[in-house]
């Protein structure tokens, strides 16, 4: 039995190469009964249909030479419906991981009750560093959970909601608000299972405010500075007393620019650009591009309150 699925999983594998990108979409009468859901059905009939099983995949899958670089050698959908129909779990994951359908292929871990194989399914199509989807996290601590939750228990998850928990705090996957609006839905979880987390979610939280804090009062201190500057300079007069040149180090010679930052050039330093100091521009546009971006920022406060 076990050799037959192998055979099957190698007919999948060379005729879907790793290079082949995937097919483009057709109507097909197949397509339209494509289980998209778990896949963890029980083998039914003896030998004979286990071997019906390897010869129907084995069709379809045909030759690797077969395989063009349009897609496979073999229709997905009708290898879909075959490996859900003999119950065939690791051609349905191989599929799936192929087809780039990571919650399908969670499913199927989820259909098996196969708990170390979803935490290493999540841990691979929830890595957000390489494009995966956090969301994942979240559906996976649900289904532990209503797991450990359900009456009668069908087994202790808690194991498995702590290796979920450690890596969402690791990694910042998911807000700690999330995680703990999931847990309090179980009414068989005890505090103490996220205790730590709790507190440190909350350390954390304190860190970051009390940095905050101290962000706000730095910059409230250098707008205050700022706007005292301006009003000396809008209100009282200034003495330029530069005796070389901010660029090239020369004495100053008539005629001679002075600029308000309190740099001094000599004319044929700024070429044709005269109206702006060439040390200060660059940080006042850097300035200007900013304060523009926060105007358009507060006409859309729905982004600003979903980052």
């Amino acid at each position: 039995m076990e050799a037959r699925r192998a055979k099957a999983l190698d007919l999948l594998s060379r005729g879907w190469p790793p290079h082949i990108p995937l097919p483009l979409p057709h109507p097909t009468p197949s397509s339209s009964t494509t289980p998209l859901g778990g896949g963890g059905g029980s083998m039914h009939g003896g030998t004979g249909a286990a071997h019906t099983s390897v010869s129907s995949a084995s069709a379809a899958a045909g030759a690797a030479g077969e395989a063009g670089a349009e897609g496979p050698a073999y229709d997905p959908d009708h290898a879909l419906v075959l490996c859900r129909m003999y119950g065939f779990r690791r051609g349905l994951l191989f599929l799936y991981d192929r087809l780039r359908l990571p919650r399908e292929a969670l499913q199927v871990y989820m259909a098996a009750g196969d708990y170390d194989g979803l935490i290493a399914a999540v841990l691979k199509y929830g890595d957000v560093a390489r494009g995966g989807d956090p969301v994942l996290w979240s559906e996976v601590l649900d289904y532990f959970v209503a797991r450990h939750d359900s009456n009668p228990p069908l087994s202790d998850c808690s194991g498995h909601i702590m290796q979920v928990i450690d890596h969402v705090e690791r990694s910042g996957v998911l807000p700690t608000l999330m995680v703990l609006q999931t847990l309090s839905r179980s009414r068989r979880l005890p505090l103490s299972l996220v205790r730590g987390f709790l507190a440190r979610s909350l350390q954390r939280d304190t860190a970051a405010a009390a940095r905050d804090r101290e962000a706000v009062s730095k910059l409230a201190s250098e707008t205050t500075a700022l706007r005292e500057e301006v009003s000396r300079l809008r209100t009282k007069p200034r003495v330029f007393q530069n005796s070389r040149c901010s660029a090239s180090g020369a004495p100053l010679e008539l005629p001679v620019v002075h600029f308000l930052c309190g740099h001094s050039y000599n004319l044929r330093q700024l070429g044709d650009n005269e109206r702006e100091c060439p040390l200060c521009g660059p940080d006042q546009r850097r300035v200007l591009e900013i304060r523009r971006s926060l105007q358009a920022a507060s006409l859309q406060p729905e982004r600003f309150f979903s980052e």
